[in-house]
């Protein structure tokens, strides 16, 4: 059964795909990061649905996603999922 994860827009994601959920104010203060963003950029595989101001950054097995739900919220939603027993072990 797969379970899906709305990341914002119309977008959402296999539960199993995400691999990591971080807040979009490490761009600012995170090199790391920052470069991983930026390398990934320049092989088209960044996806921005926070219209230029994202609040979190979802790192996922195709890609990474610029969305405009905090951090918190997402990681909410996904608690409910594992906490129903609905979300499958990575």
């Amino acid at each position: 059964m797969a379970v899906f994860l709305h990341i914002g827009s119309d977008a959402i994601l296999p539960y199993r795909e995400i691999v990591a959920i971080l807040d979009a104010e490490l761009l600012r203060h995170s090199q790391a990061v920052h470069d991983l963003v930026v390398l990934q950029q320049l092989e088209k595989r960044v996806t921005d649905l926070s219209g230029g101001q994202p609040r979190s950054i979802v790192v996922a097995d195709r890609g990474i996603f610029l969305s405009p739900i905090s951090v918190l919220t997402l990681r909410r939603r996904g608690n409910v999922l594992v906490s129903e027993g609905a979300a499958p072990a990575r």
